[in-house]
């Protein structure tokens, strides 16, 4: 590898925050020329940074933006002042590589790619079913988003996407192929302990938000016996809502809402803990089928994980024996499965999530991302 090979990193969100954008910067930037251009500028002074001024994400929320999206005028939509004031300052600039995360962004690089450029887009949802869910973007955005897939998704050299289930969607319906690339942490020297004595100590993560239905956690602490407590690690990005996760709670002896930690502080934190919890209901397609963050994070940490019926996820636990899987949503199917357990059970699934640590992590998911990055540069004609 060689700085000679010029990348840029497109997103539609704070890449100094944004867990898969970030760490592909760090990847790449001690190896290649990056630049990223996100709504905010990257904090690394060996890094190129241009920002998207707040309103070009793509979030379309004002009256005309949706009749036009009804009206199918999506050149209207797709351009927001933003990203056109982007397009002509990147139209000056040179790229090997281009790597998209988001497809909202696709229209910009399809414009400032150069001849001999090469684009990856990172698909990190299904978007045509983003948010099926919710009638109110079924009526105004999907359209859109079949729209988008169907006139970019080929302009791509290299696909990635964060599951099979994802994978195979995109292939069924726009005969694209694609890689699954999924969303692993920085490597860990960590080990697995012992549960303490009788204890066993839970742990969920994440952002306060009501279509997570949080609450379900928490009632599922009624149906378990006294060695089980929960402690819910949460960003409070719905107030409101963290603010009633706190009244459900306040009574429960097992059960406490902690502040959060820094990003960087995550896996080590977690390591204290006995057991990975995640168990969100399945409200539209992208639920069904994704891989979160937060899962390889217990897998980073040693933990035994304890889940829902989701798919992929109750895929990769049942194959590597780092778990259980509910059969259903209800607070009592796992709860029943988790009181099933010995304590030897559960320290054996966290030294059976330990032996996967090396093979799930960030670095592996590095030297892939580079292997493609000169494959590609390679198919340009140009030997490095």
């Amino acid at each position: 590898m060689t700085k000679d090979i010029s990348v840029a990193i497109i997103c539609l969100s704070d890449p100094n925050k944004d867990p898969r954008p970030r760490r592909l910067v760090e990847c790449l930037k001690e190896k290649m020329a990056v630049t990223v251009i996100a709504t905010a500028k990257y904090a690394h002074q060996s890094v190129h940074s241009y920002t998207i001024k707040k309103g070009g994400k793509g979030k379309l929320l004002n009256f005309k933006d949706l009749i036009d999206l009804k009206l199918k005028n999506y050149d209207s939509v797709m351009w927001t002042n933003e990203l056109l004031e982007m397009k002509e300052k990147l139209k000056r600039c040179s790229f090997d590589i281009i790597i998209a995360h988001n497809i909202h962004v696709l229209p910009l690089v399809e414009e400032i790619k150069g001849n001999n450029s090469k684009v990856i887009f990172d698909a990190r949802e299904y978007y045509p079913r983003h948010f099926d869910d919710k009638i109110f973007w079924r009526f105004f955005y999907k359209n859109y988003n079949d729209y988008l897939c169907e006139n970019y998704l080929s302009a791509s050299d290299k696909m990635l996407t964060v599951s099979y289930g994802i994978s195979e969607e995109y292939k069924k319906n726009y005969s694209i192929d694609s890689e699954v690339f999924m969303s692993f942490p920085e490597y860990r020297d960590l080990e697995s302990t012992k549960p303490d004595g009788d204890f066993v100590k839970m742990i969920h993560h994440g952002n306060a938000s009501p279509s997570r239905k949080l609450e379900n956690m928490i009632h599922m602490m009624n149906h378990l016996d006294d060695r089980f407590s929960l402690d819910l690690m949460l960003m409070p990005t719905n107030k409101k809502y963290y603010q009633f996760l706190k009244k459900e709670s306040v009574n429960m002896k097992n059960v406490r809402i902690i502040d959060p930690v820094p990003y960087s502080k995550i896996v080590p934190f977690l390591n204290q803990y006995d057991i990975g919890l995640y168990n969100v209901p399945i409200s539209n397609f992208n639920m069904e089928y994704m891989l979160p963050n937060k899962f390889f994070e217990f897998v980073q940490a040693r933990l035994m994980l304890a889940v829902g019926p989701s798919k992929e996820m109750k895929d990769i636990v049942l194959k590597n024996s780092i778990g259980v899987c509910a059969d259903d949503y209800s607070p009592k199917d796992l709860a029943s499965k988790l009181n099933e357990l010995s304590m030897d059970q559960i320290f054996q699934y966290k030294i059976n999530s330990s032996q996967l640590a090396r093979e799930y992590c960030a670095e592996k998911n590095c030297a892939r991302m580079q292997e493609i990055i000169f494959e590609l540069y390679e198919e340009r004609g140009v030997s490095v």
